[in-house]
């Protein structure tokens, strides 16, 4: 949840894309532009969030996000959303990494350990640890028009340290990353009809029309 002074910031828009969503608000003159990507073929999320103030003074505010650390790791089952008792996480929630800047929750309800890691390309003025999950926020003073932009990565993974060590990684270098995961999925979609590629077992016919409705239903449903 993404609160601006402490009030819960709902989205007045949201798009789709094949490798993100984004979201759009505003609130007191500050607009927020949120985009969630997953990179390729990993176990976790990058979040970038861009802030801009649109008045014509100075603003000072404090943005905090929550996030919570639930998991459960169920290796050989299908995928499905486990209730109470098989649900219950048993979380053990810690700050860890470097300046125990980086929030991790290690559950231990499943059949195997896992954990879940966040970390941040912008380190936290403050980040706490709360009941199954975590609070980071940031005290932001933006001048009239001026543009910050921060990210998140979260990583799950079969340790803590395995967790930690990705999402830091990923939180390093955020905008490689971040630009890496629209790039990896755009390169495994010419391979979806690349004849002999290399991420397929084969690939699919490519449709050449003139009829914008028809082309749009035919792509639309490779997806």
């Amino acid at each position: 949840m993404l609160k601006l002074n402490g009030s819960n910031v709902t989205a007045t828009d949201s798009r789709w894309y094949p490798y993100q969503v984004k979201r759009r608000a505003t609130v007191n003159g500050i607009a927020m532009t949120s985009a969630i990507r997953m990179p390729s073929q990993q176990r976790g999320v990058l979040c970038e969030l861009k802030l801009k103030n649109t008045t014509s003074v100075s603003q000072t505010f404090n943005l905090s996000m929550d996030f919570a650390t639930q998991v459960c790791r169920y290796p050989g089952e299908t995928w499905t959303t486990y209730n109470p008792p098989k649900g219950a996480t048993g979380n053990a929630v810690s700050l860890a990494g470097r300046n125990k800047k980086t929030l991790v929750g290690i559950g231990d309800k499943g059949s195997e350990i896992a954990a879940i890691a966040f970390s941040f390309s912008m380190e936290p003025d403050n980040l706490k640890t709360i009941k199954d999950g975590g609070v980071a926020s940031w005290d932001i003073t933006l001048a009239a028009g001026e543009v910050i932009t921060l990210g998140y990565s979260s990583c799950i993974a079969s340790t803590a340290e395995k967790a930690v060590e990705r999402a830091e990684l990923w939180a390093d270098g955020f905008d490689k990353h971040f630009k890496l995961a629209k790039t990896q999925w755009e390169e495994i979609w010419e391979d979806a009809f690349t004849p002999g590629n290399e991420f397929f077992s084969g690939h699919l016919p490519t449709l050449v029309t003139d009829d914008i409705s028809i082309r749009k239903v035919y792509y639309s449903s490779c997806l």
